[in-house]
């Protein structure tokens, strides 16, 4: 067996060896190239279907976009169809109104309007109206009389308006020129007036009071107008045994929205809120006095609006405005199809978005929504809508006047009595590894004493201390460490080391102590540190909570033990 030679067996064997790593290179390169084959497949499919995906989106929005551009001409058509003389009546009133003397209209604009626009608008209500205006013009009594009455058949209420809107510009051109106004204007306004739902009213009655109030109409002498918006108050009233109590409560509410957090606001109210047992009844009567009577508070910002000065310029304008928008509204039936035009329109220009164009439509129609509620609601909240003007704000609060005094008396006067005369300061703690469970209590009614409850406090945390500091006994120890001492200068010393163990554990005690004694000084101290601080701005907010109240009883007794809200 020594003479066999391995070698080539082992060299065959480290080729087959050196060949089978060779394979496996090669099987985990194909390996690869097939993982990196499949990682492409796999991306060029997520690619060809996102590709599919978009070129789907595309066909839809291609074809929402070829279907608003049909569907748009279909709807104008239909709308030139059924509604193309409502728009000529729209434009033949418009251009009567823009005219600054209804004297100085053409009499061929004039003559275009023949009964027969009231004929092709049979429902219309515009329709008869404008034929009525354009009689008068040309001092055609009868067919006016005529028109009126058709135009009052078809909407009473949009036509009363009308005519009252129409002759308050007739008026106001009359007294320009030196002439007498009549007391046409307060006829239709009345009558409209006397149509409204003190249940149902929409936002557009404030302008119409609003301008009545502030004799853009003119002078009511006999005061037929005043005593259809008197009437609603009563008629909600008597439907409702809770009136006067809801509104009080809705104007106290409104107030509350007045009061700050004092002890946000100021850090001595964040203590006296800490420590004293009455801070709830100081801060309901004192944050009370200060949202009445702080810059921005209730009085200045509403006896600012009850004494703002009226633009009338303004709102003549805006009563101009209110005409136009009365003339160009569209009735229901078309203003449907107006709607399905814009949004049609829409999708053309979001390049066939219909979701989009959807969103932009509702948010139209949320932003132009005017759902009615009752007269007083409706003024009510008027006062605090950012796109009400100050004369509309002004003339609110002139009708609900009696409501926000008395709201007013009660949100001022309802935690005066409750206000502490004395208070109570309280600290309780309940007792940390250092300072023991505690409690402290002192009074004060006008804060002279501060000093003195400082130094109380001061006092019992001091005696509290050194009972804690003394029940730490060094006693034993010392004993322990003189034992030491005396083991150590004795023979035993030598044979066993007790003497040095017990002096080095002593001194380990001695100085445990001490640290101990140490760490209750300092927590202690800044126990005392800190409540002292707070005592003393505690009793300061006491203080200016009793200046805040005594100034305010004192303007109270200057003005008769009575401080209004919205002066006269």
């Amino acid at each position: 067996m020594d003479g066999i030679d391995l070698s080539g067996i082992t060299r065959a064997i480290n080729n087959l060896n050196n060949n089978l790593k060779v394979v496996d290179q090669h099987v985990n390169y194909v390996s690869g190239q097939v993982e990196n084959v499949r990682r492409e497949v796999r991306e060029n499919i997520a690619a060809i279907r996102a590709e599919l995906v978009e070129m789907e989106r595309q066909q839809m929005l291609t074809a929402a976009f070829q279907r608003a551009t049909t569907e748009v001409i279909r709807v104008r058509q239909e709308l030139e169809q059924k509604f193309g003389a409502q728009k000529q009546v729209r434009e033949y009133m418009l251009g009567i109104l823009g005219a600054s003397d209804l004297g100085l209209i053409k009499k061929t604009t004039i003559s275009n309007c023949t009964e027969e626009l009231m004929i092709s608008a049979p429902k219309y209500w515009l329709a008869p109206c404008l034929i009525a205006l354009a009689a008068w013009i040309s001092d055609n009594k009868s067919l006016a009389n005529r028109a009126i009455k058709e135009a009052l058949r078809r909407d009473e209420q949009k036509t009363c308006l009308l005519f009252a809107l129409i002759t308050r510009r007739v008026n106001a051109g009359r007294v320009a020129s030196g002439q007498k106004a009549t007391n046409t204007t307060f006829l239709w306004l009345s009558r409209y007036f006397s149509l409204q739902n003190p249940f149902k009213m929409r936002t557009s009655i404030i302008s119409y009071i609003d301008a009545y109030s502030n004799g853009i109409f003119g002078y009511d002498k006999d005061h037929i107008c005043e005593e259809h918006i008197n009437n609603w108050m009563k008629q909600l009233e008597r439907a409702n045994p809770k009136f006067k109590e809801d509104q009080t409560a809705f104007w106290l509410d409104k107030f509350k929205g007045y009061v700050l957090d004092f002890s946000i606001e100021d850090r001595k109210y964040s203590s006296l809120k800490q420590i004293c047992l009455q801070y709830q009844e100081i801060v309901d009567y004192v944050s009370k006095i200060n949202a009445s009577e702080r810059e921005e508070g209730i009085r200045s910002e509403f006896n600012e609006m009850i004494n703002a000065t009226v633009d009338k310029e303004k709102l003549i304008n805006d009563i101009d405005f209110q005409l136009r928008q009365l003339v160009t509204n569209y009735e229901e039936d078309e203003e449907d199809l107006r709607n399905e035009e814009q949004y049609l329109e829409y999708v053309k220009k979001f390049k066939g978005d219909e979701d989009k164009a959807k969103r932009i439509i509702e948010r139209f129609k949320e932003l132009s929504k005017d759902d009615p509620v009752d007269f007083a609601s409706r003024i009510s909240h008027s006062v605090f809508d950012s796109g009400v003007s100050i004369s509309a704000k002004k003339t609110a609060l002139s009708l609900m006047k009696p409501y926000i005094k008395e709201a007013y008396t009660e949100f001022i006067n309802a935690n005066k009595d409750t206000y502490p005369s004395e208070v109570d300061f309280v600290i309780e703690n309940s007792g940390t590894s250092k300072v023991k469970k505690y409690r402290w209590a002192g009074k004060s009614s006008d804060g002279s004493n501060k000093s003195e409850l400082i130094e109380s406090y001061k006092t019992q945390l001091e005696a509290d201390k050194k009972k804690e500091i003394d029940a730490i006994s060094d006693e034993k120890l010392l004993k322990k460490r003189k034992t030491g001492i005396i083991l150590m200068c004795t023979v035993v010393f030598l044979i066993i080391p007790v003497g040095p163990l017990m002096y080095r554990n002593a001194n380990r005690g001695l100085r445990q102590n001490q640290n101990m004694r140490n760490a209750i000084e300092a927590e202690y101290n800044n126990e005392i540190n800190k409540n002292s601080e707070i005592i003393g701005e505690a009793v300061d907010a006491k203080v200016n909570a009793d200046e805040i109240v005594s100034a305010f009883d004192k303007k109270k007794a200057e003005n008769n033990n009575n401080i209004e809200i919205m002066e006269d």
